[in-house]
């Protein structure tokens, strides 16, 4: 009973400091993105491989891109719209594509399969980085943190339904909300497990469990 209690008051406190909103990016409207070439040149080519997901998980890319923008200046918007959008078609695609939870490899390969050419090494191993770390739960320190981490944050607001929202003001989320429909991508993510897998439990916290990292 005690651990139950001493759990339950870390976690409050836990998310209490994750949800201190950040004044900087309160004083500036968000910029709602639903439909931009960078993202349906791309998602459009695995709408029959995606199937009955597919408006879920489109607007749950269009609901992490519109966040990350907005952890980032304008500048940087302009320079890393392409690859951060192209990073967020396959962050979860390997869903689907492979049909497996620990997903994050199939993404990753089916990124540099069709951006190799395209994108430069550096665009190229952002993009690897997006994928790689977008479900890291500490901050990533390495090339490029600043962009990754603001996709990172922003996939966990959209994940958590806003309960971490690392700083992003409830104004912002509820505009998101409101905007971009949900079409059932959370219930979609609690079900796809035990669609692949029936109620093989054990394999799905196995391969789940890999996606994660600290």
């Amino acid at each position: 009973m005690m651990n139950t209690i001493i759990f339950a008051g870390l976690s409050f406190i836990v998310i209490y400091f994750l949800r201190i909103e950040d004044i900087s990016l309160n004083s500036k409207d968000i910029h709602i993105i639903q439909n931009i070439p960078e993202v349906e040149s791309i998602l459009t080519d695995y709408k029959d491989v995606i199937g009955s997901d597919y408006d879920g998980y489109r607007g749950h890319i269009y609901r992490v891109l519109s966040y990350s923008m907005h952890y980032l200046n304008n500048n940087e918007q302009k320079q890393y719209l392409d690859v951060i959008a192209a990073a967020l078609v396959y962050h979860d695609i390997g869903l689907w594509t492979d049909k497996h939870l620990d997903y994050l490899e199939p993404g990753c390969k089916h990124a540099k399969e069709r951006f190799e050419g395209v994108f430069d090494q550096d665009k190229l191993d952002l993009m690897d980085g997006i994928i790689t770390y977008h479900h890291k739960f500490t901050p990533y320190e390495g090339t490029n943190a600043h962009i990754i981490n603001a996709v990172r944050k922003a996939d966990m607001i959209d994940f958590s339904l806003g309960l971490v929202n690392y700083g992003m003001p409830d104004r912002h989320i509820q505009l998101i909300h409101q905007n971009i429909a949900n079409n059932g991508f959370h219930m979609h993510l609690g079900e796809i497990g035990f669609r692949y897998y029936g109620y093989d439990v054990m394999r799905i916290v196995s391969e789940l469990s890999k996606i994660f990292k600290l």
